[in-house]
């Protein structure tokens, strides 16, 4: 649905705590490919977080993402960070290690589901949160250092 207020939105993380991640990840992972992803009306906000984060090598894939094209993306990548939105299942259904992080839903009703068996680590949620602004990057940084890689004797996409 796009950009909304994020007073009225549980699911909301704040600029500053994606570019914080941003930040940590790039320097835990100086060589890897960064790609930002949403829907087309949320290509300005990614746009500026990259801008802002000042760290080489991501790119904003909101421009142009048709869900197959995101399914490609997740069937390669080394792992995911998301909020609780269907990319985050698309990305469990692909095969891709992942972060997701709950606002008032209970992860244990809605968090991503792998048949494949990779990692899948939910953060926050009920009863300790209830709004995904509650959770820092330190915390989300920890996760995704924490995260299992993608099985390599899964197949991928050449």
């Amino acid at each position: 649905n796009g950009p909304r207020d994020p007073a009225d939105d549980d699911k909301a993380w704040p600029a500053q705590h994606w570019i914080a991640t941003l930040r940590a990840l790039r320097e835990d992972h100086p060589a890897a490919r960064i790609v930002l992803c949403g829907v087309s009306n949320e290509a300005p906000l990614l746009d500026a977080l990259a801008r802002e984060a000042r760290v080489t090598g991501v790119e904003v894939a909101a421009h142009e993402l048709p869900l197959r094209r995101l399914m490609a993306l997740a069937e390669i990548a080394d792992g995911m960070l998301s909020v609780d939105t269907g990319p985050a299942h698309v990305a469990a259904a692909m095969g891709c290690p992942l972060i997701v992080l709950f606002g008032a839903q209970s992860p244990d009703a809605w968090c991503p589901r792998s048949s494949t068996g990779s990692a899948v680590i939910a953060l926050g949620g009920p009863p300790q949160y209830s709004r995904v602004s509650e959770i820092g990057p330190d915390e989300v940084v920890a996760a995704l250092c924490s995260l299992a890689p993608r099985d390599p004797e899964l197949p991928r996409a050449a």
